[in-house]
């Protein structure tokens, strides 16, 4: 399964208010760029927005894509182990995970 979470607000180091999510499982296709157009628009009233990528799997997958780095701040957040941490505190590789926005300024 796959979900596209949006938060804004951060709490510490984790995000604040859920603003957005979608379930996205049956819209994607392996080995590209997927695409999502938000189902109705929200207001970034804050200043830090966290854009997420929710997915579960029975086996061992390469679900994201990353670039090779090297980690740029705030790049490679990951929630593991029931908390939000930052990836190259834990392990290699340092990477920036491949999550893009366009943000209509309106």
């Amino acid at each position: 399964s796959c979900t596209i979470k949006i938060y804004e607000n951060s709490v510490g180091d984790a995000p604040g208010d859920l603003v957005y999510s979608a379930a996205v499982s049956g819209d994607l296709t392996a080995n590209a760029w997927n695409e999502h157009d938000l189902t109705s628009p929200i207001t970034i009233s804050r200043e830090d927005v966290w854009i997420s990528i929710r997915f579960s799997h029975v086996e061992a997958q390469r679900t994201l894509g990353c670039d090779p780095g090297p980690a740029e701040t705030n790049g490679d957040w990951i929630f593991i182990d029931g908390a939000w941490r930052v990836l190259s505190q834990i392990e290699e590789p340092y990477i920036n995970w491949n999550i893009r926005s366009v943000i209509d300024p309106r």
